[in-house]
Order: C-alpha cells, then structure tokens, then sequence
C-alpha cells in the first residue's frame, strides 16, 4: 500500500493474510498471489463466503445440512451459492 503525506496507509480491504491449521486440512500451502503494491488478489481471491463454507465442509456433512429445515435461512442461502476453498477440502 501507498504511503500518504501524512504518513498513514488508508484501508486495503482488498486483499489480507489468513492462516488455518487443524481440522484435517493439508497443511504447507500458499492460495493465490497478490498485485505487485500487496493491494489486491492478483489470482485466485477468495471471499468471506468462501471461508464460511470451507468450515462448514470441514464440519458438517453439507449434503445433510442443505435439507435440514431448522438451519436458518440465511446459513441455507450461504451453502447454496459459496463453495469451499478447495485446496483446502479436496
């Protein structure tokens, strides 16, 4: 990120590091690349969704999930559209 005038970075929401050990995922790997300033994905980003619905993979049996009606429907409308980081779960 630039550096201001005032000596501050502003916000990059962009882009940020996320560690995960555990939970029987492979361990030892980089997903994606960032631009050149560090800004932005330059490959292969990876949203919040994403990250939700790679720990639900690791938790629950997704196919039993999606048909459980007590399952709030905002969780149910997040299993249908976000797919799990799958460097991650296989």
């Amino acid at each position: 990120p630039k550096v201001k005038a005032d000596g501050g970075r502003d916000h990059w929401p962009k882009l940020s590091t996320l560690a995960f050990s555990g939970g029987g995922l492979p361990m030892g790997q980089v997903i994606g690349r960032s631009s050149r300033d560090a800004g932005e994905p330059a490959s292969r980003p990876v949203t919040p969704e994403n990250l939700f619905a790679t720990i639900l993979a690791t938790m629950f049996d997704i196919g039993v999930l999606r048909v459980l009606p007590e399952v709030p429907r905002d969780v149910a409308r997040l299993i249908e559209r976000a797919h799990p980081i799958p460097e991650l779960v296989g």
